[in-house]
């Protein structure tokens, strides 16, 4: 599986359900949904997504989901929403999240979520926002998902070059987030592994001390409370974490 790939993908409309950033192979056969009314959730980790749009255009992304609930999707570097999702009935899931996305400047709206899980590992969600709909399907990245997740393994240096800025991120074997950017940007706070058997981490820091960058954003907008979740590539040796301030959109992919 190749996630979080250095290219751009079509652009979504506000609150796409989905999508960090890269096709990736695989999702895999998996239980189906039954009748019995037990409550049928689908398993923490990496899902590969499509987003169906009113006009008929579609998007294949990468939606990363925490065993809390939540979930955070990316079209592109500068459109993520942030979220959480609930599982109730047989079968159904509801939820909301914040898209923060760039048109012609930084824009944010709120949106809701309605769908059906097929299995633990797919589901069908209907995303709607103001003057927006859309349908969205999952289907889980077994093997990414499955890698599980340990400080020990993940501690290092994650360098990303983009636009010409360059971005560092460290984590600590103790979960500590520290970083840097040539704008100036400085980084603290904490990683948290919520369940050590699935690649996922829930990420929470401040960025302080950031420089604005031309045409893109402002320094007021780049500071600030970050939150969002992030996962570690075995194959490819990357951090990879996706995330907002409620402000700008962020999406790291750096190599150790």
């Amino acid at each position: 599986m190749r996630t979080m790939e250095k290219k751009a993908l079509i652009r979504s409309a506000p609150i796409a359900a989905a999508v960090l950033l890269a096709a990736c192979g695989g999702g895999g056969g998996g239980s189906s949904s039954d009748n019995s009314g037990e409550t049928v959730r689908l398993e923490p980790g990496a899902f590969l997504t499509t987003v169906q749009y009113e006009d008929g255009g579609t998007a294949e992304a990468i939606t990363f989901l925490s065993s809390s609930g939540k979930y955070v999707s990316a079209v592109e570097q500068d459109d993520v929403t942030l979220g959480n999702i609930s599982f109730s009935g047989s079968n159904t899931l509801s939820g909301s999240g914040q898209n923060v996305f760039f048109l012609n400047g930084w824009q944010s709206v709120q949106g809701q979520l309605n769908g059906t899980v097929n299995s633990t590992e797919r589901a069908t969600i209907n995303a709607t926002a103001p003057s927006f709909t859309s349908v969205v399907t999952l289907e889980r990245d077994n093997q990414y998902s499955d890698s599980g997740a340990q400080f020990s393994q993940i501690n290092g240096t994650y360098t990303m070059l983009q636009g010409g800025i360059t971005f560092e991120l460290t984590v600590a074997t103790d979960g500590t987030i520290t970083g840097s950017d040539s704008t100036g940007c400085a980084v603290n706070g904490a990683a948290t592994i919520p369940d050590p058997q699935y690649n996922i981490l829930d990420i929470e820091f401040t960025a302080s001390n950031c420089g604005p960058i031309a045409g893109e954003a402002t320094a007021a907008q780049r500071n600030g409370d970050f939150s969002g979740l992030g996962a570690y590539d075995q194959s490819l040796n990357e951090f990879q974490f996706g995330g907002t301030n409620g402000d700008v959109a962020l999406v790291f992919v750096g190599t150790r």
